[in-house]
């Protein structure tokens, strides 16, 4: 509901309405803060046990990894530390290894030795695992439901549990939390009862106020009415009180006072309204005189005016027509240069696509001799390894010329020493004469080979002479291809600039062509608008002299008002 339309006394309501509800959202927040801080003081009493045992346990490690008791005897204490401790009446510790297995149990002994690592909760919770994996995150919480000793009924509980250092033994005890729950209810049903009984005493005293205000209001509304609909003689009531309803019978009460003075007001002004319109009249009488005087004039000249205007649109309609038929003239030989335009511009793009076309191939004819000059430079470069090959075999063969020289001379030398020898060196003399006889063969091969590698060193000297002249060459016509080239694309260019140029000639031609069709379109419309101008004159002649016709109908009837 909009507020515009609520009375006096349902705003007035909505006042505790608004500050209950802030109280109730107060409330809650303050209930539900008081069970965040329990529940916090329970994890601390649970975190704080659990570190307590962590540290006697670990103690026991300590002294029986310095030796000072047996690991047996370490082990067996911290188990019975772990059973006898107890806090809250029953709360107990517990320990497991980490695969799950109970190293202790406070309220259960019977389940040492036993895995519990599928054991589940009320709820399906396998709260083992949770456990462990709270004490593998270096000590946490985990939240979970069981049943009191006695009971059947799982409540909640939370849990915390912590590894210890040396034998990683998980150690862990948990605490009810029912008791939270219940005083939250608690506190949550005396905060309700509190918000409800503020209630009741504020929307009572909601009620009184608003009859307190809303009454002297609506009587103040009555007499109002009673001013608007014209009876002044109503008294205003509550004008004597101090507070904000008298100010309002007050300022009522200056309202119809007001309202005497309007009416009687009204009355005097009725009695000048009636002189005024006789003044009116006798007004009116005169201003027709001087009306009828001035407009006749007016009218005598719009007559003689339209007169005129009828024969400057008879010669401006002649003017339309003459322009129209030279401006058709003009078109036609507008349109002939656009259709000779047109025909250049295509010859220019026809020769502009030749002489692409001539470039392309210029173009291609450069790659192929760049290749050959490349492939020719490759040659030379070959012939001359070629011809440094050549030269280094004739130095070989030289050297095993020289070789060929001594063998036959030392077979010589050995040949005297055989015949030396007499008889004894005849074997040795033979074998001479065969090494004296490969000897010479040996030189004999290697003259011809010496012979033969000078004229492969000739032909190659030759060879590489005529590749090189060749490179040359192939250079030369790289360098004309490329002049060729550069001169094609500096008259593609040129070729390119004259079909643009006629383009724009064209264009120009068919903006010539198009400005003619509007002269003619101009001339046209003018010649339609002189005619229609004609008639306009005419009209205008008529009109002026029925608007003779009604001013002097005008003036008679204001002389008769």
């Amino acid at each position: 509901m909009r507020g515009s339309s609520l009375r006096i006394g349902g705003k007035l309501l909505l006042l505790p309405a608004v500050a209950l509800a802030a109280l109730a959202v107060f409330g809650f927040v303050a209930v539900a803060e008081i069970r965040s801080t329990m529940l916090q003081e329970d994890k601390a009493k649970v975190k704080a046990l659990v570190e307590t045992a962590v540290t006697i346990v670990q103690d026991l490690e300590a002294r029986a990894a310095k030796g000072e008791m047996p690991l047996e005897q370490a082990q067996a204490q911290a188990k019975g530390a772990l059973r006898a401790i107890r806090f809250e009446g029953s709360e107990y510790f517990f320990a497991y290894t980490r695969d799950g297995v109970v190293v202790a149990h406070g309220a259960k002994p019977e389940l040492e030795g036993k895995d519990l690592r599928d054991l589940k909760g009320p709820n399906g919770q396998f709260m083992i695992r949770d456990l462990l994996a709270a004490a593998g995150r270096g000590g946490d919480f985990v939240e979970f439901l069981w049943a009191k000793a006695g009971s059947d009924v799982p409540v909640p509980k939370i849990g915390y549990a912590k590894f210890t250092n040396g034998w990683n033994w998980m150690l862990g005890t948990g605490i009810y939390v029912d008791n939270v729950q219940a005083a939250f209810r608690e506190r949550a049903l005396e905060a309700g009862a509190t918000v409800l009984a503020l209630g009741f005493v504020a929307f009572g005293a909601a009620v009184l106020l608003g009859r307190s205000i809303a009454r002297p209001i609506t009587r103040l509304a009555g007499i109002m009415h009673q001013v608007a609909d014209g009876d002044l003689s109503a008294a205003v009531p509550d004008a004597a009180r101090r507070d904000e309803v008298g100010e309002m019978a007050r300022a009522v009460d200056v309202f119809k006072e007001r309202a005497r003075e309007n009416a009687e007001l009204h009355a005097e002004q009725e009695r000048l309204k009636a002189a005024a319109e006789a003044e009116r009249k006798a007004t009116l009488a005169r201003l027709a005189d001087a009306f009828e005087t001035s407009v006749r004039h007016v009218v005598d000249t719009v007559a003689s005016a339209a007169a005129e205007m009828q024969a400057s649109a008879g010669t401006l309609s002649s003017t339309a027509e003459a322009t129209s038929r030279q401006a058709v003239v003009v078109a036609g030989a507008a349109e002939q240069a656009s259709s000779s335009v047109n025909t250049v511009a295509g010859a220019a793009e026809e020769l502009s696509a030749s002489i692409r076309s001539i470039g392309q191939q210029v173009e291609q004819s450069t790659r192929i001799t760049a290749t050959a000059v490349a492939e020719a430079r490759q040659t030379n470069e070959l012939m001359a390894g070629l011809a440094e090959a050549a030269h280094q075999v004739g130095d070989v063969v030289k050297l095993i010329s020289d070789i060929a020289s001594q063998t036959n001379l030392l077979a010589l030398n050995a040949t005297i020493e055989a015949a030396r020898a007499g008889e004894a060196g005849k074997g040795f003399a033979v074998v001479a004469n065969e090494v004296k006889h490969l000897a010479n063969q040996t030189a004999q091969a290697t003259g011809d080979i010496q012979t033969k590698i000078g004229d492969i060193q000739t032909t190659t000297d030759r060879a590489v002479t005529a590749i090189r002249a060749v490179g040359e060459t192939i250079s030369g016509v790289d360098r004309i291809a490329t002049s060729i080239a550069g001169a094609i694309e500096q008259q593609g260019a040129a070729t390119r600039d004259i079909a643009t140029n006629v383009q724009q000639a064209a264009g120009g031609t068919r903006a010539v062509s198009d400005t003619i069709v509007g002269v003619n379109q101009a001339a046209s419309e003018t010649g339609a608008a002189a005619s229609q101008m004609l008639g306009a004159a005419g009209s205008l002649s008529q009109e002026a002299e029925r608007l003779r016709g009604e001013v002097l109908a005008f003036l008679e009837r204001i002389r008769a008002a």
